[in-house]
C-alpha cells in the first residue's frame, strides 16, 4: 500500500501541475486530484480521481466533491452536478464509500443515478471499543463537542440531541464550533450548555 504521503507532493513541478488542475477544475466543476505514481487501484479521500485507473472514493458529505464544500448551493448547480455525476458513473470509479447511511441518502439526493447507487457501499469509520464507561449515578455527565465546520461536522444534530437528552439526564455540554448566531441565541437558555470560542490543542 502506498499512502498519499509517498506521492510526489513535495516536487515543485507537481505543485504547479496541481495548481493548473485547481484553476481548471476546482473553481468550476469539482474537487479533483491526479496521482503521479502508478497504481492498480487508488483509494481517494473525498476527491474525484482524474487518472485513467480504477479508484474508490470515501465521502463525509457530497458537498466535498464540489469546487467549494462550504458553499452548499453548489450541490444545486446543474454544471457541477453534471460533472460529478458523469465522473462517478465512469467505470474507473469502482466504489463510493460514505461514512454513514445518512450520507448515502445525501449522495443519492444530489447525484441521483442508478449506476451511482449501485456503487455505494457504506463503510463506517473504524475505531476501538472503549468498553463500558463507569459512571457514578450522582455525577453529572459532561460532554464535549469540537468541530470547526458546524453543519458538516454535525453541530446542528448535536444540539438537537442535547435538547432531547437534557430532558432525561443530568448533563452538561461544552460546544466548540463556528456556531451560527441563530443557534447560539436559540440554545442560550440552557445554563448547562457552554459555547466556547476556541480550544487549543494543549487544552
Amino acid at each position: 500500500v502506498n499512502y498519499i504521503k509517498d506521492f510526489s507532493y513535495d516536487n515543485s513541478l507537481f505543485r504547479v501541475f496541481n495548481k493548473i488542475l485547481s484553476d481548471i477544475f476546482y473553481k468550476s466543476k469539482g474537487r479533483v486530484c491526479y496521482i503521479t505514481k502508478k497504481a492498480d487501484l487508488i483509494h481517494s479521500n473525498q476527491r474525484i480521481v482524474l487518472n485513467n485507473v480504477p479508484y474508490v472514493v470515501d465521502l463525509e458529505h457530497p458537498a466535498l466533491l464540489t469546487p467549494n464544500w462550504k458553499d452548499y448551493t453548489l450541490l444545486l448547480n446543474s454544471h457541477v452536478r453534471k460533472f460529478v455525476i458523469n465522473e462517478l458513473k465512469k467505470d474507473k470509479c469502482r466504489a463510493i464509500l460514505p461514512y454513514t447511511n445518512r450520507i448515502k441518502l445525501e449522495i443519492l439526493k444530489y447525484f441521483p443515478h442508478k449506476e451511482i447507487e449501485s456503487k455505494i457501499k457504506v463503510v463506517f469509520p473504524a475505531h476501538h471499543s472503549v468498553g463500558k464507561i463507569r459512571h457514578e449515578q450522582k455525577e453529572k455527565i459532561k460532554l464535549l463537542f469540537v468541530g470547526k465546520r458546524f453543519y458538516l461536522k454535525g453541530g446542528k444534530e448535536t444540539l438537537e440531541a442535547f435538547e432531547i437528552l437534557n430532558k432525561k439526564y443530568d448533563i452538561e455540554l461544552f460546544f466548540d464550533s463556528d456556531t451560527p448566531s441563530e443557534y447560539v441565541k436559540k440554545y442560550e437558555k440552557y445554563p448547562n450548555l457552554h459555547f466556547l470560542s476556541g480550544i487549543s490543542w494543549q487544552q
